[in-house]
């Protein structure tokens, strides 16, 4: 093979996420799990949620920063900035959300509550409120405390509630977001080039997250 001349090479992760992720859904996907109560989700579901939906949010990222990398946009903006400028407002207000429940996984926002178990044996709520020093203005703006979810996708903020349904509401919404960028700028995603590979297929990303 003969030596090609230098070309330009940009390290964006971006899609290759998209492969863990849907690796991930699956290894819950396959368990008989009850689904949360109304404080937890089991060990399993919430750790594979958990660790989904952060990998989500980072995948997310990773393609705002190639789309100010490809509009010349300062690298070193926020995110939220790139967001709000390439969404629809309402668009926007839905995606904030998803930043706001990783912060809560990855920071581990903590809720300081008091818990009973009713006559069915199931886990319940006497009281929550969230520490002092948890939460910024993204996260106040959307979040409803009293029901501890967003206010337009309905994601759970308190941590070990956290399930496989939130990570469905993140695929999805994650695919709205990309199809925005690929309108925006084709350059930042081609949606017919992404897959992933599920259950022993291979299947386009598209149809994957519309399914779940």
């Amino acid at each position: 093979m003969f030596q090609t001349d230098p070309e330009q090479y940009v390290s964006f992760v971006a899609a290759s996420y998209l492969w863990p992720i849907a690796r991930l859904v699956e290894a819950v996907h396959e368990r008989d799990l009850p689904g949360p109560n109304d404080v937890q989700a089991s060990v399993i579901e919430n750790g594979y949620s958990a660790a989904t939906f952060v990998l989500i949010v980072v995948l997310l990222e990773s393609f705002c920063h190639r789309g100010m990398y490809l509009r010349s946009e300062n690298p070193t903006a926020k995110v939220m900035d790139f967001l709000r400028g390439a969404l629809s407002p309402h668009e926007f207000r839905r995606a904030r959300e998803l930043f706001v429940v990783r912060d809560v996984l990855a920071h581990n926002h903590r809720w300081d509550a008091t818990v009973y178990y009713d006559q069915a044996g199931s886990m319940k709520f006497a009281s929550a409120e969230l520490a002092r020093g948890y939460g910024d203005a993204k996260f106040r703006d959307s979040v409803v405390i009293e029901t501890r979810t967003t206010r337009k996708l309905g994601l759970n903020v308190f941590p070990t509630r956290v399930g496989r349904s939130d990570v469905t509401i993140a695929l999805k919404e994650t695919l709205r977001i990309l199809e925005s960028f690929e309108r925006l700028d084709e350059r930042i995603v081609k949606l017919e080039a992404l897959h992933v590979h599920y259950r022993n297929d291979v299947l386009p990303f598209k149809r994957w997250a519309e399914d779940l």
